[in-house]
């Protein structure tokens, strides 16, 4: 299970393609399970040809993991990717998927909401209207 939890993170941080979740979710060791584990039967279920797949897949996450686990995963994952990177546009995309995590899981954790504002500023540098 901590594998497949750590692919689930992986497709929704767009370290891993859609494709290639889908292959290591249909492998023998899953789909014998589904008629003895509903988060497996969920996961398996989606739709990932549907555009929501990635939104039905992070709900499906946070019922299952709860909602705090979920997103300490979540934000570390992007982290370590957002340390990784010195591609402007990623850093950008990054921040932009973090910052609508505060309102997309209705959180009220200030380290989304910093990731949210960060997203602006970065902006703001881009447009010229701020400096580093």
């Amino acid at each position: 299970m901590n594998v497949l939890k750590q692919n689930i993170f992986k497709v929704l941080t767009n370290k891993i393609t859609k494709e290639e979740f889908e292959y290591l979710i249909y492998q023998e060791q899953y789909v014998n399970q589904i008629n003895s584990n509903n988060f497996i039967t969920s996961i398996i279920e989606i739709n990932y040809r549907n555009k929501e797949w990635k939104y039905e897949l992070s709900k499906i996450s946070v019922n299952y993991f709860g909602i705090k686990p979920f997103l300490i995963l979540l934000i570390r994952s992007f982290c370590l990717e957002l340390m990784l990177t010195d591609n402007y546009n990623r850093t950008l995309e990054i921040c932009n998927s973090l910052g609508h995590s505060y309102w997309e899981y209705d959180s009220k954790y200030f380290t989304l909401w910093q990731f949210y504002h960060f997203e602006d500023d970065l902006d703001l540098i881009d447009l010229g209207y701020s400096k580093i």
